[in-house]
């Protein structure tokens, strides 16, 4: 059990990693906030299940910027996960469940008026 306990750490930190080698300063005056939020979907035990809140990534102008942002991003996540090196950390990681788990980022581009995490008291 502790062994699984270890990994699923190990899962947390990685996800964190990558969304932390993704953020940058989000400039308060800025129209359009692009949001990451970091899971792993598929089957694997719960113990494992490590989600992370969504975070503010970047500020735009407009959202023709923060959408062109968001696809550059999501084509460098492709590109990272299909990777050897990326492939084996993963199976590494997550051992018999590699193959049945998957990390997946998402990405949203709302208004600076609009927080995915909800309203300020809930957070």
């Amino acid at each position: 059990m502790q062994h699984r306990s270890a990994r699923a750490w190990l899962v947390a930190l990685l996800l964190v990693v990558v969304l932390a080698l993704q953020s940058s300063a989000v400039w308060a005056a800025c129209a359009w906030v692009l949001w990451s939020h970091g899971s792993i979907i598929g089957t694997y035990p719960t113990e494992l299940r490590k989600d992370q809140p969504w975070q503010a990534v970047e500020g735009w102008s407009t959202r023709t910027e923060c959408d062109a942002d968001r696809a550059v991003r999501l084509q460098r996540d492709q590109q990272l996960h299909a990777s050897p090196e990326w492939k084996r950390q993963w199976r590494d990681l997550m051992g018999e469940y590699a193959d049945t788990a998957k990390p997946e980022v998402q990405y949203a581009c709302l208004p600076d008026t609009i927080d995915p995490r909800g309203p300020k008291g809930t957070r």
